[in-house]
């Protein structure tokens, strides 16, 4: 059993101040792009919950972040425990119609700007086909 949105988990935004979740969640179009309000096994409104340890969550994701340069963007797992949260893996060929579907176009937001900036110069960089 897996949670993957790749798999046909659903993906919600959170805000990165409270860590609040959205009202609502969404499935990949290859699992037919359902958006739910509420869990569809618990039945759990995503709207009342706020993720637990979430200030320490932020910082351990600053920390691998910064630990794993140069990347610029990556894709971070991380769990959420009773105990805290705790790293998983970073996953640098990270799926951005992913974060999208959860959190909302990125073209205007400080990330989009950054990752457009980083892959426009890297295309640069790159030695052109004769």
């Amino acid at each position: 059993m897996v949670d993957n949105w790749s798999q046909g988990g659903i993906a919600i935004g959170v805000d990165l101040t409270s860590g609040a979740l959205d009202r609502s969640g969404v499935t990949s179009a290859k699992y037919g792009r359902r958006v739910y309000a509420m869990h569809p096994d618990t039945g759990v409104r995503f709207a009342s919950v706020t993720l637990p340890w979430w200030r320490e969550t932020l910082e351990l994701a600053e920390r691998a972040a910064l630990g794993l340069q140069p990347n610029v963007t990556l894709g971070l797992d991380i769990a959420i425990t009773p105990h805290g949260p705790v790293f998983i893996e970073a996953n640098e060929a990270h799926d951005f119609f992913f974060l999208q579907e959860a959190c909302g176009p990125l073209g205007g937001t400080p990330l989009g700007r950054r990752v457009l900036a980083h892959w426009l110069r890297a295309r640069r960089a790159r030695p052109q086909a004769q």
